[in-house]
């Protein structure tokens, strides 16, 4: 998901220019957007009381994650799916730094 996330980025850039479709916008896409998608958003898709806890927890201790100013922007174009340390599914832990 890193991958399509840059590639949506980077994309719209060559064709719109450096201002295209922010980092943000793209989290959003690949979030709130993906659960919309799939008809979800009733359930996830956003972090919400009474929603789902889906979530995935990104190091960003990485030295190619450096500097760590702009999250959204680690996101998209920086972290990889190794980064992701933790990954929570319904309120249940799936993974934990590497188990």
């Amino acid at each position: 998901m890193f991958l399509e996330m840059r590639e949506a980025g980077l994309l719209q850039k060559i064709r719109l220019g450096p201002r295209a479709l922010p980092a943000r916008e793209i989290v959003q896409m690949a979030t709130e957007g993906g659960a919309k998608a799939l008809m979800w958003s009733e359930e996830m898709g956003t972090i919400e009381e009474g929603k789902r806890a889906n979530l995935i927890l990104v190091s960003q201790d990485s030295v190619h994650v450096l500097p760590s100013n702009d999250m959204a922007g680690n996101l998209v174009y920086a972290n990889e799916a190794s980064d992701v340390v933790m990954t929570i599914v319904n309120g249940q832990i799936l993974y934990e730094d590497g188990s």
